[in-house]
């Protein structure tokens, strides 16, 4: 058991809830789904599937914007040099390959995967930048109607992004799912005055600032951190 813990804790954030009450024990989120697992990799619709099995609290996975506007399941900007949001989707089908021989997945196909298996595993999508603001806002409302054509609710999906303008988009658009900013430059007071539900910052934010959980707390925001490899952290 003990083993089993620490491969966990190899491939996951810690989650202390967006949109709940704050559970007493931090919660496993797989990062980028439970891609160290034979036959798997990262943003794969099998480590979707895998992290969905074994009953994570949530399977995070990283989406973005292609030129012809589809809606892709990636985590890098760059594929061979190039802009993922400066390429067609066809593009990308043809220079990306996943090291578990899939190709790289649209979020709707992402989507029906999720929506077919019966887990109780959340989905947190982040949604990456893109090349402008307007195209952030963008990309926010056709992520948000993606995931509303799948009939997902609020309860099993939670949103996160490195851009304030994205977080502030989809607090407009769906203001009952969970929103948490990422990149680590806003103050509990900041993100709460946004409107956002939550802080999800690298741990080292935490070290930094040592009263910024318990600020968040008092604010009733939450508080995630990721990733965190190494069971000392």
């Amino acid at each position: 058991m003990k083993k089993i813990i620490l491969i966990l804790a190899a491939i996951a954030s810690l989650c202390a809830c967006c949109g709940q009450t704050c559970p007493k024990s931090p919660k496993v989120i797989a990062h980028r789904g439970w891609w160290i697992h034979e036959g798997s990799a990262q943003n794969s619709l099998a480590s979707l599937r895998l992290a969905m099995e074994a009953g994570f609290f949530g399977s995070e996975t990283d989406v973005q914007m292609t030129r012809d506007s589809q809606i892709v399941v990636f985590h890098d900007s760059k594929i061979k040099g190039k802009k993922v949001y400066k390429m067609t989707y066809e593009e990308v089908l043809a220079d990306t390959t996943l090291v578990n021989g899939e190709k790289v997945s649209t979020l709707d196909e992402y989507l029906d995967l999720y929506t077919s298996i019966d887990s109780p595993t959340k989905l947190i999508c982040e949604i990456k930048k893109q090349s402008t603001p307007e195209w952030q806002t963008y990309v926010a409302n056709k992520v948000h109607s993606i995931v509303l054509a799948h009939g997902i609710m609020a309860d099993r999906l939670e949103y996160i992004s490195f851009s304030s303008v994205i977080c502030d988009a989809l607090k407009q658009i769906a203001p009952d799912y969970p929103v948490a900013y990422l990149e680590g430059d806003f103050s509990p007071k900041k993100a709460g005055k946004r409107g956002y539900d939550g802080i999800d910052y690298h741990y080292d934010i935490f070290y930094l600032q040592k009263r910024w959980v318990e600020k968040s707390h008092a604010l009733g925001l939450c508080v995630n951190t990721w990733t965190v490899d190494d069971p000392k952290c």
